[in-house]
């Protein structure tokens, strides 16, 4: 697989949908929308449980890659010089979200599912290859 680096998972998706790239590996927020919709194919989660949110798709451990499991956290940042009174109330505010019930949740089977660290695509031969050969080149190796 050529790994092709996405500024955001949507744009993988819909270069995915174009025929642009032919596998991509991201947060099932952002794939699972077309996979119901029946305009992707859902092959499995990347945690070592099924994802509540998608619990007919197996795991790439019970897919056959024995042990295979990659989780994400995600967090909420601030500019360091930002006072303490405006910290102290983000940090309120998160922790009644999470005492509701309505993000925890939600963040853990995001997790589970494959997080937004992913964006993996595989190139499709004959689209864009001369672009891509050329961005290859100005990269650091």
């Amino acid at each position: 697989m050529l790994y092709v680096p996405y500024k955001s998972n949507p744009q993988a998706v819909t270069d995915l949908l174009d025929g642009q790239v032919s596998v991509f590996l991201g947060d099932v927020s952002t794939a699972l929308p077309p996979v119901r919709a029946g305009k992707l194919k859902g092959l499995a989660v990347s945690g070592l449980k099924r994802s509540p949110l998608a619990p007919d798709l197996p795991t790439i451990d019970e897919a056959g890659l024995k042990g295979y499991e990659l989780t994400s956290w995600f967090g909420a940042y601030a500019p360091a010089k930002t006072p303490k009174p405006i910290i102290d109330k983000l940090n309120a505010g998160f922790r009644d979200a999470l005492r509701q019930g309505g993000v925890g949740p939600i963040a853990h089977r995001r997790n589970r599912a494959g997080g937004e660290h992913a964006g993996w695509t595989q190139r499709v031969p004959g689209h864009r290859d001369r672009e891509m050969e050329e961005d290859r080149r100005r990269r650091p190796h």
